[in-house]
């Protein structure tokens, strides 16, 4: 079978956070990047308004401005992480300091499994990412290397916000009619829901 893609557009949180977890297919590894509230920091060229606008979101919401944490799923259903670290803003006020250390929430946390299996899986599942829904971190952007048909097929699931693909996106090497029966349901489901066939990539 020749190489297959999927889309689903325009993105959403909605549709990443359904993607994620429902999603039917094996996964051998994961990045996905959370943040608080979907308050995402200013680039580090910004001006000092976009500075203040975003130090003033944390600030309501109890988040630690342009903070960091990376959770781990590791077997067994344990997971780690490590501690959190405030990157550069340039343009920040004096407020920038008061911020941080009123403490909170870290903003901006990346999930990583490697190596995945059905434990891991059902850990980020039933643990990861409902906790970090209820928490209000809303996921921006991922990318899944999912295991179908062999570890060679280069078989990828990207969500994201950003100017190349955004959206939903799968590319498929190869799937077997078993797996087609297993993921088309799921894709066709995703796409009912949330496609809009109107929608034009910026």
């Amino acid at each position: 079978m020749s190489r297959l893609e999927y889309r689903v557009q325009p993105p959403s949180h909605e549709l990443f956070q359904e993607a994620l977890e429902t999603l039917p297919c094996p996964v051998r590894q994961l990045k996905v990047r959370f943040f608080a509230n979907g308050f995402i920091p200013p680039e580090r060229d910004a001006g000092e308004d976009a500075v203040n606008a975003y130090l003033a979101q944390c600030s309501e919401h109890g988040i630690i401005p342009n903070s960091y944490s990376q959770l781990e799923v590791h077997e067994g259903g344990r997971f780690s992480t490590d501690n959190y670290r405030a990157e550069t803003l340039r343009n920040a006020p004096p407020r920038a300091m008061k911020a941080f250390l009123q403490g909170g929430r870290v903003n901006h946390v990346e999930v990583f499994m490697r190596d995945g299996d059905k434990e891991k899986m059902r850990t980020l599942k039933e643990l990861v990412f409902p906790e970090l829904k209820k928490a209000a971190y809303l996921p921006q952007c991922a990318n899944i290397a999912v295991t179908i048909r062999g570890e060679s097929a280069e078989n990828s699931l990207f969500l994201g916000f950003g100017r190349i693909n955004p959206g939903l996106w799968l590319c498929f090497d190869s799937l077997t009619a078993e797996q087609l029966s297993v993921f088309d349901p799921w894709y066709r489901a995703l796409k009912e829901k949330y496609h809009d066939e109107t929608y034009v990539e910026e």
